[in-house]
């Protein structure tokens, strides 16, 4: 259940849904009540679409979603380590550094787009070390990156590996050397904005309600438990098999140099984290020992295989009809969908909400929501008031009587719950572990 505890899973869902029914891209936030015609266009296409058919093919529950995401990092987490045993990465060192990977990946592992991001970003590390004429490759990495930027906004990701193995392969000073880097470049154009593709990642990754805020925008912390140590221990055993196998730094020097990159924008930002752990297996330095003692690569992927074979049985024949309950509010918007709230105030479409459960509301209850996590999308001023008003901070009672909302569903622990339990206009409907849903007092 660690891939749905993830509100956001369900805005690919309800955006696809959209989409399928109106067959049309996606270009207003249909579903904020506050203005439904307010601009908004997915950078994540293909994954909208993705995500809405698998959901609808399970019987509109979650085992798809979550078998695709748990295939999809297998199999970025195998092509990385499979590409270091092709590399002649000692096999003890791999296995014990794709376990640290495992690990420090879990952090991310969420169904959401970027999912796919790791298994296209592992993908294009192993095609680089696969001996292809540069006509290949290019056209190779033209599809993948095509993909890639319609799939998840990090395609730009992948062009800094791109320009390593062209700069690596470079000969002669021909050029040639860098029409793999060309095509995915011009792939990348390839999506619904166009070149504006690079504009908007730099307005997303300067928005202020991005950098420093929740779990995977946030900074470098050990509060987020056994992933947070997996990933120092990957990067310490990194540093050291390399400063072990000096004589190979000559070679290496680029890999090992971006897999450091990473990880000091893994500091910066915990998003970070699984591209470095992909890079950190891929980087490993070639073992001494002779070519008797390596596992073959087939042998690798027949076990993959197998193993995806096996989960993919149980997935299949088991329904997930509910989100993580340990980090969803499952059981409040039960009731909010069995007793929806009465009198004045029910004639209001929306509510207020935590912003990583606005879609999930909008799914279950038919409800549409003052704010998702897509906070990018939302207006500074905007953003400002819902952190006010979850907060608790002076001033958002008028908000609140502005507003009329039909119901509140915040985290129990916030500064907000907490001030409601005390107003005679509010009273607790419902309530489980994590969250409280207010209706307005009669």
């Amino acid at each position: 259940m660690g891939f749905l505890r993830d509100g956001g899973t369900v805005r690919h869902i309800v955006c696809g849904n959209y989409m399928l029914e109106h067959h049309t891209i996606c270009t207003t936030n249909f579903l904020w009540y506050v203005d439904q015609n307010a601009p908004w266009l997915s950078t994540e296409l293909l994954s909208d679409y993705v995500f809405a058919w698998l959901y609808n093919l399970a019987g509109q529950n979650y085992q798809y979603i979550i078998l695709a995401s748990a295939l999809s990092t297998s199999l970025a987490l195998t092509l990385a380590a499979s590409a270091a045993r092709a590399k002649g990465a000692n096999l003890f060192l791999t296995i014990g550094a794709l376990i640290l990977a495992v690990v420090a990946t879990s952090l991310h592992w969420s169904a959401r787009p970027h999912l796919f991001s790791y298994l296209l970003f592992a993908l294009v590390l192993y095609l680089g070390q696969k001996p292809l004429s540069i006509l290949s490759r290019s056209g190779l990495y033209a599809l993948i990156f095509a993909l890639w930027v319609n799939l998840h906004g990090s395609a730009i990701l992948g062009l800094p590996i791109v320009f390593i193995q062209c700069l690596l392969t470079f000969k002669d000073k021909s050029l040639k050397a860098f029409c793999p880097l060309v095509a995915a470049l011009v792939a990348c154009l390839l999506n619904v904005r166009g070149p504006g593709y690079f504009a908007y990642l730099w307005q997303y990754t300067s928005h202020e309600q991005i950098f420093g805020q929740g779990s995977e925008w946030s900074s470098f912390d050990f509060i987020y438990g056994i992933g947070s140590y997996a990933f120092i221990a990957l990067l310490v055993l990194t540093i050291v098999a390399h400063a072990v196998k000096r004589q190979t730094l000559k070679q290496d020097w680029p890999w090992l140099a971006l897999t450091l990159v990473f990880a000091i924008a893994a500091f910066i930002s915990m998003r970070f984290i699984s591209y470095f752990a992909l890079l950190a297996l891929f980087s490993l330095p070639p073992s001494s020992g002779t070519s008797s003692d390596r596992v073959s690569t087939k042998s690798w992927t027949l076990i993959t295989l197998a193993a995806s074979i096996i989960v993919s049985a149980l997935f299949i024949s088991n329904k997930i009809t509910e989100l993580n309950a340990s980090q969803m509010p499952v059981k409040t918007t039960d009731y909010l969908k069995q007793y929806p709230p009465e009198g004045a105030f029910s004639k209001q479409a929306g509510g207020f909400c935590y912003d990583n459960w606005g879609n999930y509301i909008a799914i279950k209850c038919k409800r549409k929501f003052f704010i998702d996590d897509k906070t990018d999308f939302y207006p500074v001023d905007f953003n400002v008031v819902y952190r006010a008003c979850l907060e608790a901070e002076p001033g958002y009672e008028q908000f609140f009587k502005t507003s009329k909302f039909s119901y509140v569903l915040v985290p129990r622990a916030c500064p907000l719950a907490q001030a409601l339990r005390q107003k005679s206009d509010w009273r607790v409907a419902a309530e489980d572990n994590i969250s409280v849903l207010f209706y307005p007092a009669k």
